[in-house]
Order: C-alpha cells, then structure tokens, then sequence
C-alpha cells in the first residue's frame, strides 16, 4: 500500500504544472498557432492555482525572455548543434528555455540543464537537449555575438537583439533615427523589460513609504521625480 501511494504521489507530481512546463506550453502556443503571449500566458497561470508567486514570476520571465531573445539565443545554440527543420518544435523551444536561464539567468547550471531536458518526451531528443546545453555551460564564455565583421550590420543587430531587419531598415532614417548608432540604442532598448510606474494614493501614505513596502517585499522599487 505505501509503494501504492508513493507512486501515485510520484505521478502527481509529474503532472503539476511548474513555472518552466507552463512557459513550454505558452511558447508552443504562440510559435506552433500564432496566438498572443500576453492571453496565452494570463490563461495558462489561471488554470495553475496552485503555482505560488515565485513560479508565476518565473514563467514570465521566460516567456518573455525567450520572445525578446530568439533570434541571438538561436545564433548561440547554431554554434553547438545543428538546428533544421527535422528539430521538432517542442525540442527547440526547451533549448531555448536552457539557454535562455544559463545565459541571461543565475540558475545553476546543472538546473538549467535538467529542467530543460524535462521538457521533451522522446528519449533521443532528451539525450540531444542535455548534450547541447551542458556544452553551453560549459563554453558560453567562447560564444561569438553577430558581429558586422562577418555580417552586414542590419543583420547583426538584428539577430544581436532580435529585431526584424525590416524594421531596422524601416526606422533607419533622417526622419527617425538618422544614424546606425541610434537604431542600435534603440532596438538594445526594446530588449529590456519595460519599468512599471505606480502611482501613491496621498491619502494612504507617502512614495517614499510605498517604495519602502515595496523594497521589504522584494521589489527594486524607486522613487523618481
């Protein structure tokens, strides 16, 4: 009875949800159907009431981690393997979410690794998945950025920050940003996750309190202006 329970208790956990299985999913949902990361992701963590904050936060930040870094998380793993049409999806995507955490993230490596590898079913991909991102680990201080010595500059900067060259080219002019330099400042600056402004109720206390109560709870909260 106890290896019963032990078990099912093993198979439960096997199914519930986690911060980097719910951003799997909602990456698959937006790159597999088209659909929004902001819809697909709200729905995801409704139907997980159980995720507590932390995981909630997580999955966030790699959603959109991985979103604003495709295309130079792409160009980095290109550099350890082989990635094609034959790479299904899914695979890629859980690639995408280990290089993301070992790159731009203070998971432990050997976290990073696994989880990712949890993510894919087939035992072939699993072995393939583990294979690239523990040489990640293990090289990403190797790793080349696009450089415009072997790129023309537009393809570098897009892939560098993941910004269609189209709209590069589009934004690049005397009207707008007259000068490679400010198109690079600006497509570096959609890169960076947007700041959230809040505003004190005066009634219930100072900005500098509210910044206060925010910073005790974890929050890089600032007073500006």
């Amino acid at each position: 009875m106890l290896l019963l329970h032990h078990a099912l208790a093993l198979a439960l956990a096997l199914q519930a949800p986690t911060s980097r299985k719910i951003a799997h999913g909602v990456l698959l949902r937006c790159l597999r159907d088209g659909a929004f990361a902001d819809r697909a992701l709200s729905s995801a963590l409704d139907r997980a009431p159980t995720l507590d904050r932390g995981d909630r936060a997580h999955a966030t930040e790699l959603v959109y981690g991985v979103l604003r870094h495709t295309s130079a998380l792409d160009y980095s793993l290109k550099q350890l393997a082989t990635l094609n049409n034959r790479t299904k999806l899914g695979t890629s995507l859980a690639l995408g979410i280990g290089a993301y955490e070992l790159l731009h993230m203070r998971t432990p490596d050997h976290a990073a690794v696994d989880q990712a590898v949890s993510l894919v079913q087939q035992s072939a991909q699993r072995r393939f998945v583990n294979g690239v991102l523990r040489n990640m680990a293990r090289k990403r201080d190797t790793l080349t950025p696009p450089s415009e010595a072997a790129l023309p500059p537009l393809t570098a900067l897009a892939i560098a920050t993941s910004t269609p060259e189209w709209l590069l080219s589009e934004v690049w002019n005397e009207e707008l940003l007259p000068s490679l330099e400010e198109v690079s400042a600006w497509a570096r600056a959609t890169q960076q996750p947007p700041l959230i402004a809040l505003r004190a109720n005066a009634c219930q206390g100072t900005r500098a309190a509210l910044a206060a109560a925010l910073r005790a709870d974890g929050v890089d909260a600032d007073v500006e202006g």
